[in-house]
């Protein structure tokens, strides 16, 4: 997949410097012509990982069901940092879960490792786990309380901090569906 759109790529450029070399256009067009292409360049690089499913490092729904979860320890030899794969999908107002499941990476921690596997395991019970982020203000940051002893996330601002949390529901029961009449 990747070497066909490489390989559009190319060709939409060799036709473009034909084009700009033989044609008798202005050169305002044809810069024109060079900034538009350049720039789908660019923005097909940038919306490629969304296009094929990689895990994005946005910031998580406030409620969402999880579907699965995968947790990449650390890697002490090699130095890789640890990553937490959640396949999740966002919750409405009504606590449904609403559009295709997505897939975010989280920075590996301690905690939220422990938590997030046991909700897998709740997964493979075969409950349903729904999880949350509540925003924490820490007051002072050098409490004796680190980072991957309670499963902080720190954000943007030193003071707010993340916390994810699972836990599991039951089924949404659904109303009863009237009975057709079939006397007509």
């Amino acid at each position: 997949m990747i070497w066909l759109l490489t390989g559009t790529y190319v060709l939409l450029a060799v036709l473009l410097l034909s084009l700009n070399i033989r044609s008798s256009w202005s050169w305002v067009i044809k810069l024109i012509a060079i900034i538009i292409t350049t720039l789908g360049y660019a923005g097909t690089f940038y919306s490629l990982d969304h296009l094929r499913g990689y895990p994005v490092s946005e910031a998580l729904p406030d409620r969402f069901e999880m579907e699965w979860a995968l947790v990449d320890e650390p890697d002490k030899v090699s130095g890789e940092e640890g990553s937490i794969y959640l396949w999740i999908r966002e919750l409405d107002d009504l606590k449904q879960p609403i559009g295709l499941p997505r897939a975010y990476r989280q920075s590996f921690d301690e905690a939220l490792a422990e938590r997030t596997e046991e909700a897998r395991g709740m997964i493979q019970d075969g409950e349903r786990v729904v999880g949350y982020v509540e925003i924490i203000e820490i007051e002072d940051d050098s409490d004796t309380v680190g980072e991957g002893e309670t499963g902080l996330r720190a954000s943007n601002d030193s003071e707010r901090r993340d916390f994810i949390n699972f836990r599991s529901v039951g089924r949404v029961d659904l109303p009863a569906k009237p009975a057709i009449n079939s006397s007509n």
